[in-house]
């Protein structure tokens, strides 16, 4: 057996073959798991549920909100606390934020959309009670049901930040 691992002692007749052939497994073994952890990780998060760019937390997609940056990349938060908070310690304006529809679950712009602040809880770990509607009859049928506010301009969440 220590043949096989060094050149020095006495080998038995053919144990140079085993030893090329050995190493060159072990060296391919090696290529292998070199060229394919990184393809093999890859593919692992690709598949995984969406995070919160903020805290990790898994995005419900109903409550998505999603800021394209001054760099063109995209951000994806699973409240508006979220959102707002990563928001705020940004030195650029981002070039769009976009909500999700709890009617449909359609994507919109936060400029274009009605928020609501009602009594149900949609993340509970940030305590977010802010609603996102994209048709009106939606946000005020909402509201009545559930003991909300319509927000207006001023109060939308991103007012800052939206420009449509």
């Amino acid at each position: 057996m220590l043949s096989w691992f060094s050149g020095n002692d006495v080998g038995r007749a053919g144990d140079s073959e085993v030893k090329r052939t050995g190493c060159w497994i072990i060296g391919l073994a090696g290529v292998f798991l070199v060229a394919g952890l990184p393809v093999a990780g890859n593919w692992a998060r690709r598949h995984a549920d969406a995070r919160c760019a903020l805290d990790g937390a898994k995005i419900d997609p109903i409550f998505e909100v999603r800021i394209l940056d001054a760099k063109g990349q995209s951000h994806e938060f699973c409240c508006v606390p979220c959102a707002q908070w990563w928001l705020a310690h940004q030195e650029e304006t981002p070039v769009a934020i976009f909500v999700r529809d709890e009617s449909t679950g359609a994507e919109l712009n936060a400029a274009s959309a009605y928020f609501v602040r009602s009594l149900v809880t949609t993340k509970a770990s940030t305590g977010d009670r802010v609603h996102v509607f994209r048709d009106l009859p939606d946000a005020e049928k909402h509201a009545h049901l559930f003991r909300g506010t319509m927000l207006g301009d001023s109060e939308n969440p991103f007012h800052f930040a939206c420009q449509e």
